[in-house]
């Protein structure tokens, strides 16, 4: 009986660690605080790429606003040595166009190149449907974070990449028709059913940036996704002090990265992931306060502005991204023990957002022994008087 209450006193009391926990695991790196400096990226420049965008007005389909954005942004990368192309589809009543851009090494343009891709839908919502005002429900809204956010941090990427002088091929993706009415991810659906076979193989990951501009940044681990890629975000995050393990000080608050939060998303990331393609969404999917559908109180509503995103919020995730390019973590990063695709989660295609935080698995290990227990602990008893009186 003594061993019995010392097992379940230590079950109650003892830290529990398994393959599979989501708190991600990875070994204590060298860290260096002087990393940062050498970071090239700009939050204030791509804060500034926010603004201008909601002076075009709700960049929806078919637009001005949405033609506008794609003739600067084509003009910008064109001035810096990207190809890029206009991908224009049609879906239902949706015409809808995609900008893709590629900047391969000038010494080796070669199309068996490890290719990257980074990716962000650059449309905004066209209706504020979560709004507490019944009113607005039928008005667009800015989309400073969702939409405006992930576009500025590709935009700002787009300027340093030529600088960062990369032995592999980055391609930019801006995606539209995203987030319009009841119809999701279009633009990257559209894109992923295009995708040759061999255009598939050649893609070593595909990282999207999604609401990524919330002045109270916590990126969660969004699923499902590829395993192997979150180890290197969160890795990089750690090294950068953008997670609470840090030792490194930064202009931000740590806790910026907290994977043991995990939600499930179906947004762009989906598609590529769906093909095989290792893919992951980096975004923080709380925006505001939290609230029943998990997606926070500024979400999909007027209060989707430019004074709830800060400079801060794009500087941390531009950097993280920036350091992943650099040090080439997002091409052959898997270990011996990883599978192609990790996480896949079961989910609607018919909701763009569906969320749930989950529980790590030490807690619900924990959770079994204080259950379980207990019951072995009586069934131990009980047998022993039942032997002793037989014998």
């Amino acid at each position: 009986m003594c061993v019995c209450v010392v097992l379940f006193l230590s079950a109650l009391y003892s830290p529990v660690t398994l393959v599979g926990n989501s708190k991600p695991s990875f070994s204590t790196p060298n860290e260096d605080c002087s990393l940062l400096d050498e970071l090239n990226f700009n939050g204030t420049r791509a804060f500034s790429d926010i603004e201008w965008q909601l002076s075009l007005g709700p960049r929806l389909p078919e637009s001005n606003a949405s033609s506008t954005f794609r003739e600067n942004l084509s003009n910008m990368l064109h001035e810096i040595g990207f190809e890029v192309h206009l991908n224009e589809h049609q879906h239902q009543n949706y015409n809808f166009t995609n900008v893709q851009a590629r900047y391969s090494p000038t010494t080796n343009a070669s199309s068996t190149l490890p290719r990257v891709m980074v990716s962000a839908h650059y449309d905004s919502r066209n209706i504020a449907d979560r709004d507490e005002n019944v009113s607005y429900h039928s008005q667009p809204i800015d989309g400073a974070n969702d939409g405006g956010s992930g576009t500025a941090v590709l935009m700002e990427l787009a300027r340093i990449i030529p600088m960062l002088n990369l032995p592999y091929t980055i391609e930019l993706l801006w995606t539209d028709a995203e987030d319009q009415d009841d119809n999701f991810t279009l633009g990257a659906k559209a894109w992923a059913e295009n995708l040759s076979q061999e255009e598939i193989e050649s893609i070593d990951s595909f990282i999207l940036l999604d609401m990524v501009g919330d002045r109270d940044l916590k990126l969660q681990k969004i699923m499902p996704g590829n395993d192997s890629l979150y180890n290197q975000i969160s890795s990089i995050a750690n090294k950068l002090g953008y997670t609470e393990n840090s030792k490194c000080q930064t202009d931000f608050p740590l806790g910026v990265l907290d994977y043991t939060n995990t939600s499930f998303v179906f947004d762009d990331h989906v598609h590529p992931h769906q093909l095989g393609i290792p893919s992951i969404d980096i975004m923080d999917p709380v925006y505001g306060n939290e609230t029943n559908n998990g997606f926070g109180t500024f979400w999909h509503t007027m209060n989707d502005t430019i004074d709830n995103v800060s400079p801060e919020s794009l500087l941390a995730v531009g950097r993280i991204v920036e350091y992943g390019l650099v040090n080439e973590m997002f091409i052959d990063f898997y270990t011996s023990n990883d599978s192609s695709n990790d996480g896949d989660g079961n989910m609607s295609q018919n909701e763009e957002n569906t969320t749930s935080t989950d529980r790590s698995s030490s807690d619900v290990y924990q959770l079994a022994l204080f259950i379980t227990l207990p019951i072995l602990c009586i069934i131990i008893v009980v047998y022993n008087r039942t032997t002793s009186r037989a014998r």
